[in-house]
């Protein structure tokens, strides 16, 4: 495995994530579209309504929504777990851990950490200028090192023998 390999395995799980916060957001508007009233029209006159909606059908979308949520959820639990292995095996030392963290986990742990998908603001990938900020770094120091950790994650997961993707 590459660190370009690595990498790309990091921002996959973002976009699991938001995924799953976008099923979660289907699966929520399913069920206050199902719960709502719809709006009348106030002239006294009849008016044909439009389509024919079971019960059953609206319930089917709902369970439909929430189904998605859950698999990307799990699959989004699944990979933070084999990221986090795969940290722990790459050796990093703390600063290449600050970067790994500040810019692929930390913008989703509300998302994964109770088991549920929870609001987050947005998940993304946090800006390396915030990054180096906050941690008292140049850019140009923040991406060494962020490309140190890659490598040494990379070695990691080939002398492990597997990834997860």
């Amino acid at each position: 495995m590459t660190a370009a390999e690595v990498k790309e395995w990091l921002e996959e799980y973002g976009e699991t994530l938001r995924r799953a916060y976008r099923a979660e957001e289907t699966a929520e508007e399913a069920r206050q579209r199902a719960t709502s009233i719809g709006a009348r029209i106030g002239d006294g006159m009849p008016h044909a309504r439009g389509g024919h909606h079971d019960l059953s059908d609206v319930m089917e979308r709902i369970e439909d929504a929430e189904a998605e949520a859950a698999e990307w959820e799990a699959r989004a639990r699944e990979t933070r777990a084999a990221l986090l292995d795969a940290v722990g095996l790459a050796g990093l030392d703390a600063l290449e851990i600050i970067v790994i963290r500040e810019r692929y986990l930390l913008p989703a742990v509300a998302s994964v950490a109770s088991g549920h998908l929870a609001r987050t603001d947005g998940v993304r990938l946090r800006p390396w200028a915030e990054i180096a900020e906050k941690w008292g770094q140049t850019e140009s120091r923040i991406y060494k090192i962020h490309g140190r950790a890659l490598d040494k994650i990379a070695r990691a997961m080939d002398s492990w023998g597997t990834w997860a993707a």
